[in-house]
């Protein structure tokens, strides 16, 4: 018999003209990592799960406590310090008339702990999360590196039974986002809390989620491990963040892949179609070539730093740019230069 899983949500909000429907199943003790582009529903779906943005239909149960029913004939919303969900957002919204101390304390007095036990557990974590010179500093001095740090040990003062943390680490230096990763990361092992978080960096994914949920257009439309999700992208933004090139085009069998009004020349066929094709930067191979741009010749025209190597901006002929993730060695390549493309089929993937 399947067990039933922990966290339960049909979602179906709106919110002016965008319409958030997602079907969401998430396992105890699971760290899942939400991306996907500006739009998406990201924190809409975050916001829905924490009880501040009530559902136009749909339900969410938590561990078989149902805590919103949209479709009853008497609809049921739990509120939100009801729910044993405490989310984090991108606004720390401390208590300005609190240190840090008393925030973090917040949590605990408000649930009723004894002094001794609040006591420990702020201590603890402000020592986990290197608020220690901070501690009795009031809130309105601090950086807003160090309110966020503040904002999520408030949010785990109190153990709760999933945590939903959003950008968590976007407003830190790297440095410190660095260590304060490490920390929440072992922290969120060692009590094994069940945590939804929402990034745009590929390092929080790595460091932080055991799935990837990939929203686009208030939809999930991939779902699985970081490594698969990451290297055998089904979405084109996946694809961007772990430094992947979609093309998208038409396949005669052969090997080309006819996309943005070029034929993007294939080491190895393809099946005939209409396909997208992701491309890992160890795929790409550029070489210098004189001549004109035509099949399988480009002019470059910008080249950056990427997360897995470069980004290469080629122009194929009078066709419009197309941007390549490529290994580092493409580096040496130049605007103005001209190069030969060609596509490890076999390191390849379709969809």
């Amino acid at each position: 018999m399947t067990a039933e899983p922990f966290l339960d949500a049909r979602l179906d909000v709106r919110r002016g003209d965008f319409h958030l429907r997602a079907d969401l199943t998430v396992d105890e003790h699971a760290r899942v990592g939400i991306i996907g582009p500006n739009g998406a529903g990201k924190s809409t779906l975050l916001a829905a799960l924490a009880g501040y943005v009530g559902l136009s239909n749909g339900d969410i149960r938590l561990d078989e406590r149902i805590l919103d029913d949209a479709a009853s004939p008497t609809p049921l919303h739990v509120p939100v310090h009801r729910r044993g969900i405490v989310a984090c957002e991108q606004d720390p919204r401390l208590f300005a008339h609190l240190n840090v101390r008393g925030n973090i304390a917040y949590g605990p007095r408000s649930l009723r702990w004894s002094r001794d036990q609040t006591a420990a557990a702020v201590s603890d974590l402000i020592r986990r999360l290197g608020l220690d010179d901070l501690a009795d500093r009031d809130v309105r001095d601090l950086s807003a590196g160090q309110a966020q740090r503040v904002a999520l040990a408030r949010a785990l003062a109190t153990r709760p039974r999933v945590l939903l943390l959003d950008e968590p680490f976007a407003v830190l230096d790297v440095t410190v986002a660095a260590d304060l990763r490490a920390s929440i990361a072992a922290l969120l092992a060692e009590r094994g809390t069940t945590t939804l978080f929402v990034s745009h960096a590929l390092v929080d994914i790595a460091g932080l989620a055991d799935r990837v949920v990939v929203l686009e257009s208030g939809r999930i439309v991939d779902d699985g491990p970081p490594a698969r999700v990451l290297r055998q992208p089904r979405s084109a933004f996946a694809a961007e963040l772990a430094g992947v090139t979609a093309l998208e085009g038409h396949a005669s069998g052969g090997g080309f892949v006819t996309a943005a009004g070029w034929r993007v020349p294939l080491d190895g066929p393809v099946a005939a179609g209409v396909t997208r094709l992701f491309v890992p930067p160890e795929a790409v191979e550029l070489s210098a070539v004189d001549g004109p741009p035509g099949d399988g010749v480009v002019r470059i025209e910008t080249v950056a730093a990427a997360p897995t190597g470069v980004a290469v901006t080629v122009r194929p002929g009078d066709g419009p740019p197309v941007r390549l993730f490529a290994p580092a060695t493409a580096a040496w390549l130049g605007p103005g230069e001209r190069a030969r493309l060609r596509v490890n089929r076999a390191r390849s993937q379709t969809d």
